[in-house]
C-alpha cells in the first residue's frame, strides 16, 4: 500500500518542492526508525502567463508498511 505527498515551489526550484513532500512524507508517516520508503511519482509545472507563474509540484508515494 502506498500513500501520496504533493508539495509545491512557488519560484520553480524543484528541490525545494521535492525537500517539501520528503519533510512531510515523514512527519505525516512518523515512521519509528525515522525512515521512509518513497519514490517521486509525478512532477508537473506552470510557468508565464500574466501572472508570471513559476510554480513546479512533486508528487511522491510512500510506501506504508
Amino acid at each position: 500500500m502506498t500513500k501520496t505527498y504533493e508539495e509545491s515551489s512557488q519560484t520553480g526550484d524543484f528541490l525545494e518542492a521535492l525537500r517539501l513532500a520528503v519533510e512531510r512524507a515523514r512527519t505525516e508517516h512518523s515512521p519509528t526508525d525515522g525512515m521512509i520508503d518513497w519514490r517521486v511519482a509525478a512532477i508537473r509545472g506552470q510557468r508565464g502567463g500574466i501572472a508570471g507563474l513559476n510554480l513546479i509540484t512533486v508528487v511522491i508515494e510512500v510506501k506504508q508498511v
